[in-house]
């Protein structure tokens, strides 16, 4: 009798194992299927012309994961906060070099000195060509070359502060990705 009674709760403990199998790997479908998810949204936006899509992918997978070190403290916790703090900084750095705004605080900054509104006219032409016109509202006539030729270096300028954020998320990434994910 207690071979019987010990075969069936063998059986029950099988049959409550392979309940528990399907409700974790229902779980895990549902898991990965809200992660596609996610990512889907995200390749909706791709442009094969866009480099900064390259850049928003790399800041959305950072994003993810350092999300999931915090939730399920897979590191120590005196390596935690180290960690988020280290990701955290590549993603601003990321974030600025995606929106790209050097531009325009450069401009502000030339608007304030030279006390004018700087507007431009873009035009698209039959050839593919963008045209572009400046036009310096309320520059007085005897500083107009010299803002003109100031404002043409303004592009090299925020070119060159965002390849220096880029450059500075890439050397943080270098020193420490494998700590990451480790």
């Amino acid at each position: 009798m207690k071979n019987s009674d010990s075969d069936k709760n063998i059986q029950d403990f099988k049959g409550l194992k392979f309940i528990y199998k399907r409700m974790d790997k229902k779980k895990a479908q549902e898991k990965e299927k809200k992660r596609l998810l996610k990512y889907l949204y995200f390749l909706k936006h791709n442009h094969d012309w866009d480099y900064n899509f390259i850049f928003e992918l790399l800041l959305f997978k950072i994003k993810m994961v350092r999300k999931s070190i915090l939730k399920n403290n897979y590191t120590a916790k005196e390596c935690l906060d180290k960690i988020s703090v280290q990701m955290r900084e590549v993603e601003c750095l990321l974030e600025k070099v995606v929106k790209d705004e050097y531009t325009s605080v450069l401009e502000r900054e030339f608007e304030s000195k030279y006390t004018c509104k700087i507007k431009i006219k873009i035009k698209f032409k039959k050839d593919h060509r963008l045209i572009s016109k400046r036009n310096f509202k309320g520059i007085d006539k005897d500083r107009l070359n010299e803002a003109e030729e100031e404002y043409g270096l303004i592009s090299e300028k925020a070119f060159e502060m965002k390849k220096a954020d880029l450059r500075k998320a890439f050397e943080l990434m270098t020193e420490n990705i494998w700590n990451w994910w480790d």
